[in-house]
Order: C-alpha cells, then sequence, then structure tokens
C-alpha cells in the first residue's frame, strides 16, 4: 500500500494546478477494448471504450469532480482529509489539473506513465 500523499496545489491563470500525482488502477479488456479506471481515495470508476479516451476521462473526471468541490464549499476538507492543500481561492470556473500515473500492467494492452493537462 503507498504512503499517504502530501500533495500541495497552486493556482495560475484559472487553473488550480495540484502538484504531486495520484495512481490509477486501469483494466483493459482484451477482446473489446473496454477499459475501467479506479481511484478510491476520488470515489469514481470510469469505463471507456479506449485506451485514449480513459485517459482523457481520467483528467474530465478529476476536474469534474474538484469543481463540484469547490462549488459546494467541501474541496478545502476534502484536500485537507487528503494532505493536500490549495493555495490561493479557485473560482466555479478554475480548471483542475491533478497529474496522475497509470502503474505498468501485466498482460493486458495497456500503457502508463504520467499525465497532466500540461503534458
Amino acid at each position: 500500500m503507498a504512503a499517504k500523499s502530501t500533495l500541495k496545489a497552486t493556482r495560475c491563470a484559472g487553473m488550480v494546478r495540484i502538484d504531486g500525482q495520484v495512481e490509477w488502477s486501469v483494466a483493459q479488456n482484451t477482446e473489446t477494448g473496454v477499459c475501467v479506471g479506479i481511484r478510491r481515495v476520488l470515489g469514481v470508476t470510469p469505463q471507456t471504450d479506449s485506451w485514449s479516451e480513459m485517459t482523457e476521462e481520467i483528467v474530465a473526471v478529476q476536474n469534474m469532480l474538484f469543481q463540484d468541490l469547490c462549488e459546494t464549499g467541501e474541496l478545502d476538507a476534502f484536500l485537507h482529509g487528503q494532505g493536500w492543500s490549495v493555495v490561493g481561492e479557485p473560482d466555479k470556473d478554475a480548471a483542475f489539473d491533478l497529474p496522475f500515473f497509470i502503474p505498468p500492467s501485466q498482460g493486458d494492452g495497456c500503457s502508463s506513465g504520467v499525465m497532466s493537462l500540461r503534458s
């Protein structure tokens, strides 16, 4: 089990940048190409038709989650619970960038690496 992350977020030009990375588990059905991603700490499990769609969906899901938490006033508590923090005040239109990592898989045909909005 990985150690608890201590990430720090910064805001610039309408984007809230969370420095660090989050590990996602992704499995791909080799017959259909369907991918399922799991990130328990975020409480989301996206499903897509391809690997490339999965990486795009992870960015979108993370952004929607943080925007929702910001709008409901729960962002600070959520980030604090993960050991993360935001410097500045994100507005409702801010884009959130939380780089993520998908570790190498064993025989499922998926690629891996660190991805970010800035990549």
